[in-house]
């Protein structure tokens, strides 16, 4: 494609656009097990369950435990009240973000090719490669909700890292929303945003214009301050302060991973890198190849910029060395970057073959798409959960027995997480530490060997 035709290209972007957000979601259905291909979600029903649990009044870290921010829990109300018993719910909202998070991206990857069939296949194939991965594991992961967060602010930074404009005062206040709601929803996801606010100050800086730079880090700031006033009143008016600085910054500080020191950390970087490339190596060096990408075809100072968020996302989520292979999926929307500049030279190489078919350009688009959904359906992470049907499952099937023995069954699952057992039979937890987590909480064990005393 040559910089001539874009003009004449844009007007079949929608087109184009539908194309893409319809194979990404046919992608994520194959491979996440919230989707309705899949009998049960496959793990993670502590989010759905707590959602529940404050929808019917109970006051999250005080009336019942979890690690997360409150705004996780809150998502999942409509989805519980679009359907109680599965996560049809949960689906229907992961894909509607979902959709948000590729319009995005397909910008992005628009602004490097100026070519929409180029877009296409770059969105398609950024599919593909994150929603395959043992990163997304069960999909009822809380990165999966915040892709259009880092989708829209990677692309604000992307407008200023090509076409070299500056962030206006909107735009600086929607992306401190954005951070704002990755605070309240998983705050060691913050080293994005944290570099993205660094980025506003150095700029400035470097530009001689202090004064302007500081009055935008205070509208980023104004951002974040705007989604925390609200989840703060939250826990004030339900007198949970206490709970939530103990449950949500202390304990997360002081339980995941090992404990932080120097030598430790930086053997948890190191580690890290070698346990995600084992598992995820197609994602994982798919960022390599993007950050190489920024690196040698950036301009100015910008692209350090894009680096330096992805650095400080790594330092971030990694600084306690726990090895998840789902913290990788924190890094899905840098993956546009590397498709995005691979569909670019490919554009050049037809171009040069001299390939003047723009049908056959269409087809060869489509053929790669439907490749990546085939690959996407035989190297779906859960396929023994593939197309069950759910009565055959022990939750639905211990559901019908407490439901049919009692008006209100209530439910503990002793030393292990949450298995679905309450989701299947609609019940609301009914103790504080209802299942275990993955901290280490001595209260909470003490809570459960309470609860069987009882």
């Amino acid at each position: 494609m040559n910089d001539n035709q874009p003009e004449k290209l844009r007007k079949h972007t929608n087109v184009y656009l539908i194309i893409s957000v319809v194979m990404n979601v046919i992608i994520f259905s194959f491979c996440s097990t919230t989707s309705p291909l899949y009998a049960f979600c496959d793990e993670s029903h502590v989010f759905f369950n707590v959602g529940k649990a404050i929808l019917k009044g109970k006051v999250l870290y005080r009336d019942i435990l979890e690690q997360k921010g409150i705004l996780i829990y809150l998502i999942q109300i409509p989805a519980y009240l679009i359907s109680h018993t599965n996560f049809t719910g949960v689906w229907l909202i992961e894909i509607f973000l979902l959709s948000l998070c590729v319009y995005y991206l397909y910008k992005i990857a628009y602004q490097i090719s100026k070519s929409d069939i180029c877009a296409l296949f770059s969105t398609v194939v950024w599919g593909g490669i994150v929603f395959t991965s043992q990163a997304l594991a069960s999909g009822q992961i809380a990165e999966v909700y915040l892709l259009p967060c880092f989708s829209f602010s990677l692309y604000s930074m992307a407008v200023v890292f090509y076409e070299q404009n500056t962030l206006n005062h909107l735009q600086l206040f929607l992306n401190g929303i954005m951070a704002g709601i990755i605070l309240w929803t998983k705050y060691s996801l913050l080293g994005f945003y944290f570099a993205f606010g660094i980025a506003i100050l150095i700029n400035g800086t470097i530009n001689r214009q202090t004064k302007k730079a500081i009055k935008d880090a205070l509208v980023y700031i104004s951002g974040i301050v705007a989604v925390t006033i609200p989840c703060v009143l939250y826990f004030a008016v339900n007198h949970a302060l206490s709970d939530l600085i103990n449950a949500y910054l202390i304990n997360n500080i002081s339980s995941y991973g090992n404990a932080i020191s120097l030598k430790g950390t930086l053997l948890g970087y190191y580690d890290t890198v070698i346990w995600e490339l084992r598992w995820s190596p197609l994602f994982f060096c798919s960022l390599v190849i993007s950050a190489f990408c920024i690196l040698i075809f950036g301009n100015k100072q910008s692209k350090y910029y894009l680096l330096l968020m992805g650095i400080f996302q790594y330092l971030f989520v990694f600084s306690h060395g726990a090895m998840f292979n789902y913290y990788l999926f924190a890094f899905a929307v840098f993956v546009i970057f590397g498709v995005a500049y691979f569909s670019k030279f490919l554009a050049h190489l037809i171009k040069r073959l001299k390939i003047k078919c723009y049908s056959l350009k269409i087809a060869a688009t489509v053929g790669i798409c439907v490749i990546s959904v085939i690959t996407a359906f035989d190297y779906k992470p859960f396929p023994n959960e593939f197309l069950k049907n759910k009565y055959d499952l022990a939750q639905y099937q211990f559901a019908k027995i407490m439901n049919s023995e009692t008006e209100k069954p209530t439910l503990m699952q002793y030393d292990s997480m949450d298995a679905g057992f309450f989701t299947a039979a609609d019940i609301v937890p009914s103790t504080w530490a209802y299942c275990k987590l993955n901290v280490k909480n001595d209260a909470m064990v003490q809570d459960q060997l309470n609860t069987i005393k009882i």
